[in-house]
């Protein structure tokens, strides 16, 4: 029997990645989308921060608008903040499900002299040490790659690969040169809770940042099921 626990719970619709993604199963959405997409299941922030549950801050943002997507309020715009977000005991497996929203001038994996911009999921166990559950960078220029759809030990990518939209938030460009002012990625992630424990997500980049109006990202559609 499926339990649920403090966000809303839809089914969600997603294509496997191919890339190794060990030591959790790893899902993204197929295929970037070139129209207005359907707003992703769960916790979507439109509420305030009455709606926020669980989680160790409240900082809400409002997403500018575009012609792909009506303006969205969600978790951010963060900087080096840690977000964290509690589930309580009673499951021995976890999936999590989310937008993550890559805002401004990302470098990606740090080549051409640049220093990186990566971001990190990471699970404690019933108090325990924290664990990877994904680390990877993210770029918003095309002329820098980003290590997602993998890992940062695994390879590079092209940037804006595997994103679910690019430009969509409506938040512009830095200069000419950047062909993207954000993407958003959708993805979810299944984690093992054998001892069916309470357990702690932890989100965060783990590169600083420069500024907030330079780079910086948010969290909405979360959902958290699991049995």
């Amino acid at each position: 029997m499926k339990a649920k626990y403090l966000l809303p719970v839809a089914a969600v619709f997603f294509a496997a990645c191919s890339e190794p993604t060990s030591p959790v199963d790893f899902e993204v959405s197929a295929g970037r989308q070139t129209t207005t997409p359907p707003p992703a299941p769960g916790e979507t922030f439109e509420n305030g921060i009455a709606s926020l549950g669980s989680w160790n801050l409240s900082k809400l943002a409002t997403s500018p608008g575009s012609s792909k997507m009506a303006p969205t309020t969600y978790l951010g715009r963060l900087l080096n903040e840690e977000v964290s977000l509690s589930v309580p005991a009673g499951m021995t497996t976890v999936t999590v499900s989310f937008d993550l929203y890559i805002i401004g001038t990302w470098d990606g994996a740090g080549q051409q002299g640049f220093g990186g911009d990566l971001w990190q999921i990471e699970v404690s166990r019933n108090g325990g040490a924290r664990e990877n559950v994904f680390h990877t960078s993210f770029s918003n220029q095309a002329t820098k790659p980003q290590h997602f759809p993998k890992q940062i030990d695994a390879g590079t990518s092209p940037n804006g690969k595997g994103a679910y939209l690019l430009n969509a938030l409506g938040y512009p460009k830095a200069t000419a040169k950047f062909d993207v002012g954000d993407a958003i990625y959708r993805l979810k992630y299944t984690i093992s809770n054998p001892g069916a424990g309470p357990l702690v997500l932890h989100f965060h980049t783990t590169t600083p940042l420069q500024d907030i109006n330079d780079e910086s990202w948010g969290l909405d559609n979360v959902s958290v099921t699991g049995s």
